[in-house]
């Protein structure tokens, strides 16, 4: 039986029934203000979210149109210009896919400029943020192939090459397989430069371009 707050004086049946009320409005009153708690932390959850989804949204626009610009400067041959805003945009907007086709830009004027090692970098970094887009990859891997390429890296600018034309859902393959080729057989490996070459007879046999494929496929068999 419940007693009355320091006396030990049992209390009566309708003071237990007001105390009892009293703990139960106490309680409600506790839960009410867990239920405002959280739900301002859910609500505040909730507008960071779209805080966050509208500034993504911006930074993509502002990335893209920049983007824009950059890339007329680039196909102008203004390939001094189009790097410092391609370099912009990649710092500015690094989150955004806009900043991931800025860094091949950036490789592509770094190569334009006969700067093959900063092309290089470059390009693996896209490469390392490329995730599984296919296209992307084997633009970076391309490009990383034509940088080890203008360093006298052949043999190594070959597998990079061949790297490439070997991932599916590369629009390129054929040429990939056709520049593997040649740097293999530039490095002097002719077994491999062979292969290459075959690759894109087998994979491509309609195609005409395949034909400089058969061509050095011969000279390569004859020893010429």
């Amino acid at each position: 039986m419940a007693e009355k707050a320091n006396t030990g004086t049992p209390l009566a049946p309708e003071e237990q029934i007001e105390l009892k009320v009293a703990e139960l409005g106490d309680a409600a009153r506790r839960n009410v203000r867990t239920i405002a708690v959280i739900g301002g932390v859910v609500l505040l959850g909730v507008v960071g979210g779209l805080i966050w989804t509208q500034t993504q949204r911006s930074a993509e626009a502002k990335a893209g149109a920049a983007l824009m610009q950059a890339q007329g400067q680039y196909f102008s041959g203004n390939f001094e210009q189009a790097l410092s805003e391609f370099q912009t945009i990649s710092s500015r907007y690094g989150s955004t896919a806009s900043a991931g086709h800025a860094n091949l830009f950036l490789g592509n004027c770094q190569l334009s400029l006969g700067r093959a090692a900063e092309a290089e970098a470059a390009y693996r970094k896209v490469l390392g943020k490329a995730g599984n887009d296919p296209v992307l990859r084997t633009a970076a891997e391309r490009g990383i192939a034509s940088s080890l390429h203008s360093q006298g890296k052949a043999a190594e600018a070959a597998k990079m090459y061949l790297s490439a034309a070997e991932r599916e859902g590369n629009p390129l393959q054929l040429d990939d397989y056709l520049a593997a080729g040649r740097a293999f057989a530039e490095a002097g490996d002719r077994a491999q430069a062979g292969r290459a070459f075959q690759e894109a007879i087998n994979r491509f046999p309609e195609n005409p371009r395949s034909v400089e494929a058969r061509i050095r496929l011969e000279e390569i068999k004859s020893g010429s």
